[in-house]
């Protein structure tokens, strides 16, 4: 991306913007059709999961733009971005196959709060934006990474009982 927008001379953005949706829509293809063969394989195959740090990629390249979102739009996109978000909770269980289109709910619906928020107003972009929300936003990749681990060892069957308490215990204390 570099070198063309070097030699071109056109804006980073745009270029960005086609290069990331050249690597998302094959990622994605390939995210469904390993997960139909290969869930847990496909989990951890990067080339399954490009889509959605591209996905993030698109929204960081429209920075500029969604400020400029009409705020009763932004707020929708929040919202819906929210609700789509809470449903994945509800929608996504243990026997749904990962990544494959069940990660596009949960992808998706964050990008939407992201996109929107950058122009919404109102109470829930007010506490999305608290002190409390930002500090845990900022410790969250951190907590995954820890927490994983924890999570791993206690589905292995290393402790007896009751295993979704154990996880849990496990993220918490991580």
């Amino acid at each position: 991306v570099g070198l063309v927008v070097t030699r071109t001379r056109r804006p980073l953005a745009p270029v960005a913007t086609i290069g990331l949706v050249a690597i998302a829509v094959p990622s994605l293809v390939w995210s469904v059709l390993h997960t139909a063969d290969s869930p847990d394989t496909a989990y951890f195959v990067t080339t399954t999961r490009l889509w959605e740090l591209a996905l993030g990629g698109l929204v960081a390249c429209g920075a500029a733009v969604w400020p400029r979102i009409a705020p009763r739009t932004a707020s929708i996109l929040v919202l819906g971005g929210l609700v789509a978000l809470l449903a994945s909770f509800f929608v996504i269980t243990s026997s749904t196959p990962w990544p494959g289109t069940a990660a596009l709910l949960p992808t998706v619906a964050t990008a939407l709060v992201l996109v929107g928020g950058a122009a919404a107003s109102g109470g829930l972009v007010r506490v999305l934006g608290s002190a409390p929300m930002l500090w845990v936003g900022a410790l969250s990749y951190s907590l995954y990474l820890w927490h994983w681990p924890l999570v791993t060892f206690v589905n292995q069957g290393f402790y007896d009982g009751d295993a979704p308490l154990w996880a849990t215990t496990a993220a918490v204390l991580a």
